[in-house]
């Protein structure tokens, strides 16, 4: 996501488009929102994780490279609180 007009995305923006690519198991496209969300500084909210672990539970397949992502981004946050 981009700064528009001098806006830039919260927490709360990030958290509802990663649930919602995760409702519709768009798990690349919310893996990519989560690490932009990290790079920014922003700390996911809890359910933000249980939105990816959800969607995991459901899935037959997802990447390995998917679930590393996730599980760095994860294990990079809880190291921080």
């Amino acid at each position: 996501m981009k700064k528009a007009d001098g806006v830039s995305p919260t927490k709360n923006t990030y958290s509802v488009l990663i649930d919602g690519y995760c409702q519709r198991n768009r798990v690349d496209k919310a893996l990519l929102l989560l690490e932009e969300m990290d790079e920014e500084g922003l700390p996911p909210f809890p359910p933000v994780y249980c939105s990816f672990i959800n969607t995991l539970g459901k899935a037959n397949e997802l990447s390995k490279e998917n679930k590393e992502n996730l599980g760095n981004v994860m294990i990079k946050h809880f190291r921080k609180t």
